[in-house]
């Protein structure tokens, strides 16, 4: 197996999401992961603009930034996927993604969310 192929940069990205519980509180903001502790379920005291702007920061960057980089080494733009050969296919796996994803939000919470207002 290639040293630096695709299990390497998983088990480096594995490591990256263990250390985004330390970075969080060690620069005054609560824990972040793929999403902000707290903040969906139990949240008693709302995050702040900068936690959100951290967060979002740090995940761009560890999640999309380093891999990229990672394999433009060893990698085309048409391999990695970054270059379209059937927009129209695209376009379709987009819509379909979109609409199994809000029918299964809706199952799983219910119709009240279609009555939250823009602040909720």
């Amino acid at each position: 197996m290639e040293r630096d192929g695709p299990c390497a940069l998983v088990g480096d990205r594995l490591g990256e999401q263990n250390k985004q519980t330390t970075v969080g509180p060690a620069i005054g903001y609560r824990a972040f992961s793929f999403h902000i502790a707290r903040t969906v379920h139990g949240c008693s005291i709302p995050p702040v603009p900068g936690e959100f702007l951290t967060w979002a920061t740090y995940n761009f960057l560890i999640f999309a930034v380093v891999p990229y980089l990672w394999f433009r080494r060893s990698y085309d733009p048409a391999q990695l996927n970054l270059c379209s050969t059937n927009w129209r296919n695209d376009l379709l796996v987009i819509i379909v993604i979109c609409l199994v994803d809000g029918a299964y939000e809706l199952a799983a919470l219910g119709t009240s969310i279609v009555r939250d207002t823009g602040r909720m």
